[in-house]
């Protein structure tokens, strides 16, 4: 809380000395110093929210661990209003999916409002045949790609233990930080997991479209894993590999499952998870025309978007 106060000052400062006429602010943390300016220097703010603090794994309960408890739903109540103000004071608002709509409450029916996936570009040609990290497929072994620091609500234990226990059958390549050295010990010495460290950006879309499945086994039962599209999903699409998700994300999971994208399992279920991924496997082996790649140019190729977040940006000035 006090690096993010300190965050805050440094920001205002910053934008006061710019004298810019309009501030686009991302999530809470920038929009706090971004309204200020607004209401002090007469500033339009266009307010970008990616992670809603409400229903963030940020949010107050889960800071003061307190998350389901009746003090740490007055405490997330709380940090709603104060952003439900912050909305009202903005411009325009811009959203990762339709999913998230319904936070806006009222504001949803008053503000201009643009909706920007977490998606990418198409670096498929930059990183499609290449060979760098999986050198060698074992046969019947299928290989999974887990990026960015490991958590329990994120699936890396689940998919640590099947590992474990199937050490002829699945293999684990971890890209990202790894805070706890027991859990680094315990990998470096699992012949089937293999730690690659923190990867370049194009070394990551390398890696994914290298291996067999991206697993997002997210817990659904927490909100904001409930209603986000993680932007490994899009880059997964991009990469032209299959995901596997958890049921209850309903909103990566339509899209999932009614686009013939990858799979969706019970989250706590270790055979079914198992049996998704060896399909999804086979589901990578028959997908030689690049069907997702082809999905991804169609639906969330980023070149897509630019020219309608002009538009959005082109009303917000002349208004």
């Amino acid at each position: 809380l006090i690096q993010t106060f300190r965050f805050q000052i440094w920001a205002f400062k910053y934008m006061r000395r710019l004298n810019v006429h309009y501030i686009q602010a991302l999530d809470i943390e920038s929009m706090l110093p971004a309204v200020l300016m607004a209401i002090i220097f007469r500033k339009k703010v266009i307010y970008d929210i990616r992670d809603p603090a409400a229903i963030d794994m940020r949010s107050l309960s889960y800071v003061f661990k307190l998350n389901g408890s009746v003090i740490g739903k007055m405490l997330d109540r709380l940090l709603y209003t104060l952003d439900w103000f912050l909305i009202g004071q903005s411009s325009g608002i811009i959203l990762p999916n339709k999913y998230l709509i319904d936070y806006l409450g009222r504001w949803k029916l008053k503000k201009k409002l643009f909706i920007m996936p977490n998606t990418c570009h198409d670096y498929f040609q930059n990183i499609g045949g290449r060979e760098q990290f999986v050198k060698k497929k074992r046969v019947g072994v299928t290989t999974m790609a887990y990026l960015g620091s490991t958590g329990v609500d994120r699936g890396s234990n689940i998919l640590v233990e099947l590992c474990l226990q199937n050490p002829q059958t699945f293999e684990l390549y971890i890209a990202g930080a790894i805070r706890n050295p027991d859990e680094l010990k315990l990998y470096e010495e699992t012949g089937n997991i293999i730690v690659l460290g923190q990867l370049s950006y194009l070394d990551a879309l390398s890696l994914i479209c290298e291996v067999d499945a991206i697993p997002l086994l997210y817990n659904p039962e927490i909100e904001i894993n409930r209603k986000l599209i993680p932007t490994k999903f899009y880059e997964a699409m991009m990469a032209n590999t299959p995901v596997i998700v958890s049921k209850g994300m309903l909103a990566l999971e339509n899209e999932v499952i009614s686009n013939n994208l990858g799979c969706a399992v019970n989250y706590k279920n270790s055979e079914e998870i198992k049996s998704a991924i060896i399909s999804v496997r086979e589901l990578n082996q028959e997908n030689s025309d690049l069907i997702l790649h082809k999905y991804y140019l169609d639906h969330f190729r980023l070149s897509k978007f630019i020219s309608r977040y002009t538009n959005f940006y082109s009303h917000i000035i002349n208004h």
